[in-house]
């Protein structure tokens, strides 16, 4: 019994001993604050932390961003930065943010306050924003919206994958997860804008308040304009009129569009 005991104890100590030599093997690769150089001591929660501030920039393991003050616990690896967060997460994909949260050893980040992030001319609006370095998926929640050029998508959740260039969202209604392309699909019946000899302005209503024409000026217009997108028509009397097509002529009469009322055409002095 007392060979099968000691073998038993020097079994766990060498299991133990490789456990050790494991665990030093893997280096903490900590986060680095690249400016400011020195931080001052502060104690919050119970631990100590080293605050950095103003101008604070940030790398780690090809991260990179900066913030206004961040808060830096050198035995969890971890931060907390405040004040005009920015991160570049690639060439296409920034983020934007009122607050970040980074644990450096799991590689996840946490935007939270206004957060903004733009990739490829999509922007993305909400706030509360999760980024998992390891799967390479940013989850955004709290009912945030995406839009790209005239396009607006809004949903109850949703996210993003980076290495497929994927957005996914769930929406309230149909709760299905819904797939959004990054290229908007064209729109079928561009607004077509002409000028004819009319003393005012004859605008057809929209189906929908999204569909609305292309913008307007107070000048002649010498050929017919096409445009691809929507956009509002704002007439010379300031009230604003969603329309897929319309017609103008710079006259000295009253604009009134057909679609706010109903009235006889004016003679023409």
């Amino acid at each position: 019994m007392k060979v099968s005991y000691t073998k038993i104890c020097l079994l766990l100590l060498l299991l133990s001993t490789n456990y050790a030599k494991a665990q030093r093997s893997e280096k903490r690769i900590p986060i680095q604050i690249v400016a400011p150089r020195t931080g001052t001591l502060v104690r919050a929660n119970g631990q100590t932390h080293r605050q950095y501030a103003p101008n604070v920039t940030i790398q780690h393991i090809g991260l990179g961003g900066s913030c206004d003050q961040v808060l830096y616990n050198d035995s969890t690896n971890q931060l907390v930065g405040s004040g005009h967060v920015f991160f570049r997460l690639d060439d296409a994909t920034v983020i934007r943010a009122d607050t970040i949260k980074y644990q450096g050893d799991e590689q996840q980040v946490f935007f939270r306050g206004q957060v903004t992030l733009q990739n490829y001319g999509l922007v993305l609006n909400t706030s509360q924003l999760d980024y998992s370095r390891q799967t390479g998926v940013i989850h955004y929640a709290d009912k945030p919206r995406i839009v790209e050029g005239q396009h607006l998508l809004t949903m109850r959740e949703g996210h993003y994958d980076r290495e497929n260039r994927q957005f996914a969202t769930r929406s309230d209604r149909p709760p299905i997860i819904v797939n959004l392309s990054l290229v908007p699909e064209p729109v079928k019946k561009p607004v077509i804008i002409e000028t004819y000899v009319t003393p005012d302005v004859e605008a057809k209503p929209a189906k929908k308040p999204t569909e609305t024409g292309k913008k307007f000026v107070n000048a002649p217009i010498p050929n017919s304009v096409t445009s691809q997108d929507t956009r509002k028509i704002i007439l010379p009397n300031g009230k604003v009129l969603p329309a897929k097509t319309a017609s103008i002529r710079p006259a000295s009469r009253v604009f009134r569009p057909r679609a706010l009322s109903r009235r006889r055409r004016l003679p023409n002095r």
